[in-house]
């Protein structure tokens, strides 16, 4: 079953959540001037249909439960602003139509003022530590990575620099130069940097609509095959994720018979795995859940606010260290979930990313991404859309 949704038009005038976004947008200190409002709301249409949605509240209500897919947003923001002298302003995203005036011979009169270029602003960091004044030292840094074999052009800039900034405010180091003679002293501190790199912002069923598809529609197709249920779940941090799909299973492995699934969950951060495997989580990770699951499936843990998964569940994955860099850590996967991963990483990396997936899919395996990350026009073709709303994919037979 194909999935799609209506073409939809937003109108800017009439679209009762214009106004509530970009308060929103006020309150998280994103900074703006009223003149800017129309042209934030031009890139913030493209954003919903980009991710399927069809009205600013639909945005505004994704912004409000998804850090991450704020933070992309803002990212998305950033990239019209412009900044002129001590004046902040957008970049008009329509150039203006030139018209009779504008190809005049005619001398001016009108005095030209002598402006600065326009410089595009670097993006926001999380941290309060402004960017460094020695730039060009950042090269260091870059070489250090380069000669450890850290392929560090395989993240986008953005994030690359928001990470190492954030680091270097941890150590209290606001020169590169500064921060480069601490990597090169402490192993300790490469390693942390490393592990920095990694994703951990997650949930119990994040995106609750996809795991109620993945549960009534995906997996009892997979179920039919009458094969061991093999999953992949790339990025999963501290595990939320792949157990999700374990509980899934396990409450239809309750209404109907098939074989013990296999399901595979990898990140590059050996410490996020460590907590995975323990299975501890605050109650904070289980908002999405209902009280029947979490009586069902966790165990308060006395004088806190941390509850542990079941032993039942736990078991049901296995978690391994993997770098998505390298080859897949395994074939023949029924369906494989690397969510709000890609996107913080470059496009020539993220394809050769859905190429790795393409390859360690059965022939009518799934594949399923975040809600704003899409597939590249070079693996596209091989790929059918089931839900377009959700990012599932299924591999095309050759």
């Amino acid at each position: 079953m194909q999935i799609t949704y209506d073409k939809f038009s937003i109108n800017l005038e009439s679209d009762r959540g214009k106004r509530e976004i970009i308060e929103f947008l006020r309150e998280k200190k994103f900074e703006f001037t009223s003149k800017d409002e129309k042209r934030i709301l031009l890139r913030l249409r493209s954003q919903t249909r980009r991710m399927g949605l069809k009205s600013y509240s639909e945005l505004l209500s994704s912004l409000k439960t998804d850090p991450k897919l704020f933070e992309s947003v803002l990212q998305w923001l950033e990239k019209g602003r412009a900044i002129h002298e001590e004046d902040k302003t957008f970049i008009p995203l329509i150039r203006r139509k030139k018209t009779l005036k504008d190809f005049s011979t005619a001398p001016s009169t009108a005095k030209k003022k002598k402006r600065k270029p326009l410089v595009v602003l670097p993006p926001e960091f999380e941290s309060s530590l402004n960017t460094p004044t020695d730039e060009k030292n950042l090269t260091l840094i870059y070489d250090l990575l380069s000669s450890r074999d850290i392929n560090y052009q395989a993240y986008k800039q953005n994030h690359f620099l928001r990470r190492l900034h954030a680091r270097m405010k941890r150590v209290n180091k606001n020169t590169y130069k500064g921060y480069y003679n601490l990597l090169l002293n402490s192993s300790t501190e490469f390693k942390l940097l490393m592990d920095n790199f990694s994703i951990n912002v997650t949930r119990f069923f994040r995106d609750h609509e996809l795991f109620m598809v993945l549960g009534k529609e995906i997996f009892p197709r997979i179920i039919d095959r009458k094969n061991t249920f093999r999953v992949w779940s790339a990025g999963c941090a501290i595990g939320p994720e792949p157990y999700s799909i374990a509980i899934l299973l396990d409450e239809l492995r309750s209404r109907t018979t098939f074989l013990k699934p296999y399901i595979l969950a990898t990140d590059i951060n050996q410490g996020l795995l460590q907590q995975a495997i323990k299975g501890i989580y605050s109650d904070k990770s289980l908002e999405e859940l209902d009280n029947s699951k979490i009586t069902k499936y966790f165990s308060p843990i006395s004088d806190s606010d941390l509850y542990q998964l079941s032993s039942r569940i736990r078991n049901m994955v296995t978690f391994k260290q993997h770098d998505l860099r390298t080859s897949p850590p395994g074939r023949d996967f029924d369906i494989i979930l690397c969510r709000n991963v890609l996107i913080y990483f470059s496009r020539p990396q993220s394809e050769i990313f859905f190429k790795q997936f393409y390859s360690a899919l059965k022939p009518d395996g799934y594949l399923v991404l975040g809600r704003c990350e899409v597939l590249p026009q070079s693996i596209k073709h091989k790929f059918e859309i089931i839900d377009t709303r959700n990012r599932i994919y299924k591999k095309k037979p050759i």
